[in-house]
């Protein structure tokens, strides 16, 4: 299932997640981080802007609800 969409300088940076705890972070069309979680994990990535090499943090963490934060 898709989670979020998130743009930055034209760039859209998708995280899916599902009900096993998988992640999954898709820049152009391409993954660029999956990694397991229960509780919320760092996902760093490198990706290109405008010519120059850019890098992200996405973090997850759980709330007290069970509800993914971004």
């Amino acid at each position: 299932m898709q989670y979020q969409k998130i743009t930055s300088e034209g760039t859209t940076i998708e995280f899916h997640n599902n009900w096993m705890g998988e992640e999954t972070v898709i820049v152009k069309g391409q993954v660029v981080s999956k990694k397991s979680s229960v509780w919320g994990i760092d996902h760093p990535f490198t990706v290109l802007e405008k010519g120059k090499k850019v890098n992200f943090v996405l973090t997850t963490k759980v709330d007290a609800n069970m509800q993914v934060l971004l």
